[in-house]
């Protein structure tokens, strides 16, 4: 049989006989034990710094983020007129949302921390991370909808925000001092005027034939904001250009009426940029119209 190529260049190395005996008698038992102190030592996950474990026992997350959400989850209204006389207790839910995401969110950490260190096959820790995170997602959800509810219907009193609870409201009030929020942490100290439906508590929302004609006289006032707008957006410079006569009056009131229907638009409506941009096109085609009948020679009202 011919040598492998290389082998004639590795210097001879005499062996004993009596290690090659005694490496043919291996012991099965030591090399399973020899296998599993190895494998323990891959699975071990490195050890914690000292400040991670100073942290997790003495528990400073939960007491700061505790300490933060209190700040802005209840809170006291005082009166316009005496600023230590408290009108309102609130309590925002909205906020609350944030404290559990800050929750989730330090779950999630902790999670990934021990995927992180612990063994490659690890699926128990992989399918706690895809719950939390999925969690985590319902909760965002939770906070859009929350603030997009606060944006789109809630008055001027809060009477429309479902997710912000005063204690004017009756049944409110009952659920405040049952928790002990009132007057315990009315801040500053003092006795919460009476819920303004205390003679007739109402319950949470209004009735859908109330809500519903609420939203018909919005609607009704809101396009007849627009239809008056937009009226005196064409009346006023038609009647300056044709009071007025002169190319430089013509043509700075047609810039001013222009800047003016532009940034009404933008500022009181929801249109898109481009929507923008053809809305204002359009109304400086209308200007041009009546920059031209303005400075032909037969013009006259």
């Amino acid at each position: 049989m011919d040598s492998l190529p290389g082998l004639a260049s590795l210097p001879e190395r005499s062996v004993p006989r009596e290690s090659l005996i005694s490496e043919e008698k291996v012991d099965p038992a030591h090399l399973v034990e020899q296998y599993q102190h190895l494998e323990n030592r891959i699975n071990t996950p490195p050890p914690m710094s000292l400040a991670a474990q100073s942290a997790i026992t003495c528990g400073d997350w939960p007491d700061q983020a505790e300490d933060a959400a209190k700040l802005i989850i209840f809170n006291t209204q005082t009166s316009r007129h005496d600023e230590n006389s408290p009108k309102t207790a609130n309590l925002n839910l909205a906020a609350t949302q944030r404290f559990v995401l800050a929750r989730l969110q330090r779950r999630i950490i902790h999670a990934a921390a021990r995927f992180y260190r612990g063994p490659s096959r690890g699926h128990l820790t992989s399918d706690e991370l895809e719950q939390l995170i999925s969690e985590y997602c319902n909760a965002v959800r939770n906070l859009d909808y929350m603030r997009w509810h606060a944006s789109n219907h809630a008055k001027e009193n809060d009477e429309g925000d479902m997710f912000y609870l005063q204690s004017s409201k009756h049944f409110v009030r009952l659920a405040m001092e049952e928790g002990g929020l009132v007057p315990d942490h009315v801040l500053p100290a003092g006795q919460l005027p009476v819920a303004r439906d205390h003679e007739d508590p109402q319950l949470p929302g209004f009735p859908k034939s109330v809500a519903n004609k609420e939203a018909d006289s919005e609607q009704f006032l809101m396009r007849l904001t627009m239809a008056s707008h937009g009226g005196m957006f064409v009346i006023v410079p038609m009647l300056i250009m044709a009071t007025v006569p002169g190319k430089i009056a013509s043509l700075v009131t047609t810039v001013v009426a222009m800047l003016a229907f532009a940034v009404g638009i933008t500022f009181k409506t929801q249109l898109k940029a481009d929507q923008v941009l053809a809305a204002t096109a359009a109304y400086a085609a209308v200007l041009v119209v009546f920059v031209g009948t303005s400075l032909s020679p037969s013009n006259g009202i």
